[in-house]
């Protein structure tokens, strides 16, 4: 069975990605044989922890072990930031789970971008698309 949570982190000082290397190296501590945990990054700063085991309890309580380790480690920083993005749940396929919240996003942030810039685009015939 397999559980997820997605989450921001980052740290905006000079120790930056040490700082969060440090961090999501303390998440990982966790993982055992029985539960193996992984840390993607989505984009940065978005990282999405996977776990994998059969006791879906087990699973949860260590991905919420696994968050609280890395916020602890990341706010050791002056400017180390760490937010829950997604709550840690069950899944059956992680795509399906981050991706939409994702699309949501960068297609808002696509629309602020181009009433802000008002880009006009051109082909290669000088003619306005």
């Amino acid at each position: 069975m397999g559980q997820l949570v997605a989450f921001r982190l980052a740290c905006y000082n000079y120790e930056g990605i040490d700082g969060v290397k440090y961090a999501l190296r303390q998440g990982l501590l966790l993982s055992t044989e029985e539960i193996s945990i992984k840390i993607n990054l989505i984009a940065s700063p978005l990282y999405v922890i996977t776990c994998t085991c059969l006791d879906s309890d087990m699973g949860l309580n260590t991905l919420n072990r696994a968050c609280e380790q890395i916020k602890c480690a990341i706010e050791q920083y002056t400017q180390g930031i760490y937010k829950i993005k997604m709550e840690p749940t069950i899944v059956t396929d992680v795509d399906e789970q981050i991706a939409p919240t994702e699309q949501e996003e960068s297609d808002e942030s696509d629309e602020e971008n181009f009433e802000e810039n008002d880009i006009i685009l051109y082909d290669s015939d000088e003619e306005e698309i």
